[in-house]
C-alpha cells in the first residue's frame, strides 16, 4: 500500500500578496514624496528657481552695461568721456586738481 504525503496549508501563505501589495504601496508612495519629482522636492525646485531669477537679473544688468559702452564705441568716433576714461586707467594720469577715487 502506498501513502501519499500531503502538504499542510500554513495561514502564512494568505499573507504574502497583501504584504508584498503593501509593501509597493509603501515604496510608491515614499517615492511620490520624496523622489526627484515627488511633492517635497518642488520646493527645492521653486527655491532654485528664484536663486537662478535673482542671477539672470544680475547677468542681464551686467549685460546691458556691456552693450552700452559698446555703443558708445560704435558709432564711429569715441566719446570725449569713455577716451578720457580709457585714457586715465591705462596711462595712470591725473591733473594737478583732481581726485582719483579706485574701485
Amino acid at each position: 500500500m502506498l501513502a501519499t504525503r500531503q502538504k499542510k496549508r500554513t495561514p502564512l501563505r494568505y499573507f504574502i500578496i497583501p504584504v508584498f501589495a503593501i509593501l509597493s504601496g509603501l515604496y510608491f508612495t515614499f517615492h511620490a514624496f520624496e523622489g526627484d519629482f515627488g511633492i517635497l522636492s518642488r520646493e527645492k525646485l521653486e527655491a532654485k528657481a528664484v536663486l537662478l531669477q535673482t542671477q539672470l537679473a544680475e547677468v542681464s544688468a551686467d549685460r546691458e552695461k556691456l552693450e552700452w559702452r559698446v555703443r558708445l564705441l560704435q558709432d564711429g568716433s569715441i566719446e570725449r568721456d569713455m577716451l578720457d576714461e580709457r585714457a586715465r586707467l591705462n596711462l595712470g594720469l591725473t591733473g594737478e586738481r583732481e581726485v582719483v577715487i579706485v574701485r
